[in-house]
């Protein structure tokens, strides 16, 4: 072997070195003077053959990926440029990673094209799964959902047999057509990520998003407990289905929707009625129906929280039975009782001043003297009346 060659193997050994530990500044100075010297070689004998047909190349792509990393990308594109017009091998590499840097220089749309052009061209390429993922990420970015959902989906029909892209693409998928709001869709997409033998982190995500649109969108949880049975080692146990139909309930009830609310909740306790948010789902039940202005409904819902006794929607219940049974009802004689409980445990003297009067009120329409007369002390003397 000549000695230029020799030494220009030497380089391109040692700048490999330098370009494992990171040190791109030092590999690109010795893989660009292995790539001088070796330009020289001619095609013909070994063993200057293979160093012409196998290093060179290598040598040419590694000069460019040092300037990528190093933000010199006219430089890196002139590495790869030579790769791409000589179709060295590892040329769809080099189309790849000018793609990427048209990305970085802003440039999405020629990003795309030249990502597209890849995969037309070279559907082989080891890069195409990449370069569709690319594609995918990018129309994405740019607000073209179809366009990223349809390059997804290519991934995942021409590649699914042999690419480590297959189950993100999936999970975008499944997570595009959730934003959307096409529901089915995304449960469609989820689903299929237990065909392909997912590791432990993707069916955890995929699972937890299956459970979200079934129990929280769809108020479907009993077809998420179905589905969670068919998937191998996974169960869904009684406290988790517990607090599984909880949470749907109340995620009705955060977002305003009280009439599924109240009938979400409504399901928990029948399903429930001992489980460990059935006080507070019959409270919300009964903030949720007097939302709606079921009066009825609510005051025997705060009614069945006041007769579990003492709990942290005792003394609320006791006020709000209190109103309804006075405004809706006009029932005085269930709203001086009310009252008349929820007194000592108001926790402001407001409170505790607004409901003795309430009390007074309901005395005054029952046309009973005496607790006319003792509400109406606890009124002008709120400090020795109503504690």
């Amino acid at each position: 072997m000549p000695p230029n060659q020799g030494k220009a193997i030497a380089q391109y050994n040692q700048g490999y070195n330098y370009l494992r530990n990171a040190n791109y500044t030092e590999a690109q100075q010795l893989f660009e003077e292995s790539a001088l010297a070796l330009s020289s070689v001619k095609d013909i004998a070994d063993p200057s053959y293979l160093i012409k047909s196998q290093v060179y190349p290598d040598v040419i792509l590694r000069a460019g990926d040092c300037a990528f990393k190093r933000n010199q990308y006219d430089k890196a594109n002139f590495y790869y440029d030579q790769s791409i017009m000589s179709a060295y091998p590892g040329n769809d590499y080099a189309e790849y990673q000018k793609a990427i840097i048209k990305g970085l220089q802003k440039q999405p749309l020629e990003k795309i094209k030249l990502l597209e052009a890849l995969v037309k061209d070279i559907p082989q390429s080891a890069w195409a799964d990449d370069a569709l993922f690319q594609a995918g990420n990018t129309y994405q970015d740019e607000g073209q959902t179809a366009k990223a959902i349809a390059s997804y989906e290519q991934l995942v029909k021409q590649y699914k047999q042999n690419s480590p892209l297959l189950m993100p693409a999936i999970l975008r998928l499944g997570l595009l057509s959730y934003n959307g709001g096409q529901f089915e869709n995304s449960l469609t997409y989820y689903k299929s990520v237990f065909q392909y033998n997912p590791d432990p982190e993707t069916s955890k995500e995929a699972i937890a998003a299956i459970q979200e649109i079934y129990v929280n969108e769809l108020d479907k949880p009993d077809a998420f407990f179905a589905f969670a049975e068919t998937i191998p080692g996974y169960s869904v146990s009684g406290a988790e289905k517990d607090s599984i139909l909880y949470s749907a309930a109340e995620n009705f009830y955060a977002l305003g929707q009280y009439e599924k609310a109240a009938e979400s909740l409504q399901k928990y306790i029948t399903e429930y009625p001992k489980g460990l948010y059935s006080l507070k789902a019959r409270y919300l039940r009964a903030e949720s129906l007097s939302l709606i202005k079921r009066y009825d409904d609510a005051l025997i819902g705060y009614e069945t929280v006041i007769d579990q006794g003492q709990s942290s929607y005792y003394a609320t219940s006791l006020y709000k039975a209190a109103l309804i049974a006075y405004n809706q009802k006009q029932d005085m004689a269930r709203a001086y009782k009310h009252y008349l409980a929820f007194i000592p445990l108001a926790d402001t003297e407001e409170k505790a001043y607004q409901a003795t009067l309430g009390a007074l009120r309901c005395a005054y329409k029952l046309e009973d003297a005496e607790d006319v007369y003792a509400m109406s002390a606890a009124v002008i003397h709120p400090s020795q009346g109503y504690r």
